[in-house]
């Protein structure tokens, strides 16, 4: 019996060295690897510029959500030979870096690949807009300012060269005119069952500028909901904001798109904002 804590111990010594070595047995999976090395964007005409800021693609297999990948990246995939990709294009709504969405109006992008583990396929989805995707307006600055010709404050918007393509628009603010608010005529018919409503615009401003909607009724005139505030940038900037939630939680009839913007008072006496490719859409 004296033996017996020997042998025991080697007993357990005997199974603690038999588990690494079957746990071995199993070979990891070598993944196949897709690089998305950037996108495109048609556009028919009509439907205006083609730039658009797209952040992220998510990815479909016919039997698997893939995830989330930043433009550009690789995306390991555990399967090979034939097999069809999804892609759908991601932004950041509003701006925000913690708000990312897929764009509900490109369509998704569907590729086949023959997949060969520990390789790379290398590819740039190209979208385009759905079908039924609705592009209520278009506003390049093209020809003068088309759209946003209401002016309640301010000076009216400007038509000038200097555009992210070509023409875009100016808003100035001096000491004479600190304030500028502009909208849009009244955009009939909006939405309101809980399908997106997005605004694109690029823009390039020293001063900051709200985005939202002017509604009024009946004996309620101009009633504001201002929703996203953009701050100063001194490149070209693209942003998608998402009217949604304004349109279908008003309840006032006549809706007007509106942009309002105030001379800071850190002591500037001028400041400009410049946008262009503004686009109103939903399904």
């Amino acid at each position: 019996m004296s033996d017996h804590p020997a042998r025991l111990l080697r007993a357990i010594i005997g199974v603690a060295l038999v588990i690494p070595f079957a746990a071995c047995d199993k070979e990891e999976e070598i993944p196949s690897w897709v690089e998305v090395t950037g996108y495109t964007v048609t556009v028919q005409p009509g439907e205006g510029t083609a730039d658009h800021q797209l952040t992220e693609v998510y990815v479909y297999t016919p039997s698997a959500f893939l995830g989330a990948f930043p433009i550009p990246g690789r995306i390991p995939i555990l399967e090979s030979g034939q097999v069809t990709l999804d892609f759908f294009p991601g932004i950041r709504a509003n701006g925000i870096k913690a708000s990312p969405d897929i764009y509900p109006f490109l369509a998704r992008y569907r590729t086949t690949v023959d997949l060969v583990p520990d390789s790379t396929i290398s590819l740039q989805p190209d979208f385009r807009y759905d079908a039924i995707s609705r592009i209520r307006f278009v506003e390049d600055f093209e020809g003068g300012v088309k759209t946003f010709q209401q002016t309640l404050d301010g000076r009216p918007l400007e038509a000038v060269a200097e555009g992210f393509e070509g023409q875009g628009g100016l808003i100035f603010l001096d000491t004479l005119e600190r304030v500028a608010e502009i909208t849009t005529d009244v955009i009939a018919d909006l939405p309101r069952n809980g399908t997106p409503v997005y605004l694109e615009i690029n823009y390039r401003n020293d001063a900051p500028f709200l985005v939202g909607i002017i509604g009024e009724d009946a004996g309620i005139p101009n009633v504001r909901q201002y929703l996203v505030g953009l701050n100063p940038r001194d490149t070209w900037n693209k942003v998608y904001i998402s009217l949604t939630d304004l349109v279908n939680q008003t309840q006032l009839t006549n809706l007007r798109i509106a942009i309002y913007a105030a001379l800071p008072t850190t002591g500037e006496t001028e400041s400009r904002i410049w946008i262009d490719n503004v686009k109103l859409i939903h399904s």
